[in-house]
């Protein structure tokens, strides 16, 4: 197990922080691990009465490309939330869409091999959308879609959705679904 002697921020923003820690592993050697420290995150699996799935296409810089993804959401700026108050803000937010039936599916720890970032995934039944969105600076969004289970089963394993965070939640609401027998 690795011992921290030291940590810093070296650098801040108002939804991550970069975080170095001096440590020393296992042999006795010291080293700098340096790692994104972020306040949490929500990701939601919305699901209409009718059993489709809605998908968001948004932006990413860090990709500079379009990506199919679930709706999330940081818990950074809006620490006086709980996570399911997040959830239902910010489907209302990217796809426009109430849901009064929000299932915790877990909290997961998201690319914890360069990042500390905890997230809850959500499946939100029974979406109602009316597709007005109120999105926030730097959230960009060009589609607000409907799809099968099986066609987004596709789109993940065609490569068509590229986003590991949207592919596991999406894993976990299947699973939930089919478990739970929910048509």
């Amino acid at each position: 197990m690795w011992k921290t002697t030291a940590s810093k921020i070296v650098y801040a923003t108002p939804w991550l922080k970069l975080r170095e820690d001096k440590v020393t592993v296992q042999s006795g050697e010291e080293l700098t691990y340096t790692y994104v420290d972020h306040a949490g995150a929500v990701f939601m699996v919305p699901i209409t009465k009718s059993g489709t799935i809605i998908l968001i296409r948004s932006f990413r810089q860090t990709l500079g490309q379009w990506c199919w993804e679930i709706p999330a959401g940081s818990l950074a700026d809006v620490s006086d939330l709980k996570a399911i108050e997040l959830a239902s803000k910010e489907l209302i937010e990217e796809i426009g869409a109430t849901s009064y039936d929000l299932i915790s599916l877990g909290e997961y720890y998201f690319a914890n091999g360069i990042a500390r970032l905890k997230g809850e995934v959500f499946l939100a039944r029974n979406v109602e959308y009316s597709g007005l969105l109120d999105l926030d600076v730097g959230e960009e969004i060009s589609e607000v879609r409907e799809f099968s289970i099986s066609e987004v089963e596709d789109m993940i394993v065609s490569g068509e959705l590229v986003d590991a965070d949207s592919a596991f939640a999406l894993f976990l609401a299947f699973r939930y679904i089919a478990q739970n027998n929910i048509k």
